[in-house]
């Protein structure tokens, strides 16, 4: 809540320009031409290391929640803990036990993210899918997570390297060849490049789609 509230106060001093979110823009619109040119030590020192940081500075909090957070806090009605440990039904609310430390709460809500180590290649929901096209070699699982695409194109590389003329991917199935995908505006310029390379695909220009696409 320390941070919180310091991070408020900084952005109601901010005049003109705030230049971290001028340079963290810059970094969202690059991120695409330089994530897949870093050799593959690099990216997991990036990830390990500053993973958490980007996500804080792409996708931040907006003031006003920050603020509501905060008067919650101040007045006694948010409370919050680290080390989870139980969350129990009570007769009205839960109990909570956090470390060595137990309490009652009207509502509960988890806040904890995944570390970095565990990031989903895919979505839970999207695994069999993912798995049938690598099984059926029209695609490549990527070693950083994910399945590996052309990066200009999202087209889906199949077991020979090969773009696929009607397969593409876009967000965190891409995730390996693109970094960050989650945001809108990633989402927006990858739909562009994908819309582009549809219009101006030609027959000779990528392999042929499998005929046993989904198979079993």
């Amino acid at each position: 809540m320390g941070r919180l509230r310091r991070q408020l106060a900084d952005r109601g001093n901010v005049q003109d320009i705030d230049w971290l979110q001028v340079t963290t823009w810059a970094l969202i619109t690059t991120v695409h031409g330089w994530w897949p040119a870093l050799s593959t030590g690099d990216r997991g020192k990036f990830f390990r290391r500053y993973h958490r940081l980007w996500a804080s500075f792409t996708s931040p909090m907006p003031a006003a929640t920050a603020s509501t957070l905060l008067q919650m806090a101040d007045s006694g009605q948010l409370h919050i803990l680290r080390g989870l440990k139980d969350v129990t039904p009570a007769k009205q609310g839960f109990v909570v036990t956090a470390h060595d430390r137990t309490m009652k709460a009207d509502v509960v809500v988890c806040a904890a993210t995944a570390t970095p180590a565990a990031r989903p290649a895919a979505p839970a929901g999207a695994q069999e899918l993912t798995d049938s096209l690598i099984r059926n070699g029209c695609a490549q699982q990527h070693p950083d997570g994910g399945l590996r695409v052309e990066p200009e194109s999202g087209r889906l590389l199949d077991q020979g390297g090969r773009p696929q003329q009607s397969l593409h991917a876009l967000g965190y199935l891409t995730s390996g060849t693109h970094y960050y995908m989650s945001g809108i505006p990633m989402l927006v310029w990858r739909s562009e490049a994908i819309a582009t390379a549809l219009a101006t695909a030609s027959p000779t220009s990528a392999a042929p789609a499998s005929p046993n696409l989904l198979a079993p």
